[in-house]
């Protein structure tokens, strides 16, 4: 299981979520990606609770990422929040399925790509890891990901300010020039 986040303990990131679930399944590893002023006490903690065999705090440069997620399984992020999430979409990208907290923007970034739940929950958020990595998720993560293709993305763009031209125009069409007699 791959998690890459900033290694903060007051961040909204929850890291210590995946360290606790991981260590709850029988068997499996946890890999941290980044770096922070607490990677110190994330290192004790997955060192405590899964051991050196089981867990490791890395530090990648951004071009080896695409490798590191290529060697995982499954990617998680329990953080509270995400305005956006670009590293579910690497990891969908990369092949790698989703397990995260279940709210309206995760939902929409990750789609079928992934599994949700209550990440707080660790009976759920463990059950709900293992559940995703029995499944054949195929090229599922994939093809979610190429949702947000630059390619696909431009277009989308490039519609929504033909539209507002097009409204524009409506809108100008639609005004009659004011005469005094329609003052008065």
């Amino acid at each position: 299981v791959l998690c890459v986040a900033w290694l903060n303990r007051n961040s909204h990131k929850r890291i210590e979520l995946a360290i606790e679930a991981v260590a709850r399944l029988p068997q499996g590893s946890l890999l941290i990606c980044g770096d922070g002023p607490d990677r110190d006490y994330f290192q004790a903690l997955g060192d405590k609770l899964l051991g050196s065999d089981r867990f490791a705090l890395r530090y990648f440069s951004f071009d080896r990422m695409p490798e590191v997620y290529r060697s995982a399984d499954l990617f998680t992020l329990p953080s509270l929040d995400e305005p956006f999430g670009l590293a579910y979409l690497e990891a969908m990208a990369s092949g790698l399925p989703v397990v995260t907290t279940n709210d309206e923007m995760r939902r929409y970034l990750v789609a079928d790509g992934g599994l949700f739940c209550d990440v707080a929950d660790l009976d759920i958020y463990t059950q709900t890891i293992a559940n995703a990595l029995d499944r054949n998720w195929e090229t599922i993560p994939r093809q979610n990901a190429k949702r947000f293709s630059w390619d696909i993305v431009a277009i989308k763009y490039r519609d929504v300010i033909l539209e507002t031209i097009a409204q524009s125009k409506q809108a100008k069409s639609n005004l009659q020039p004011t005469t005094v007699n329609q003052l008065n």
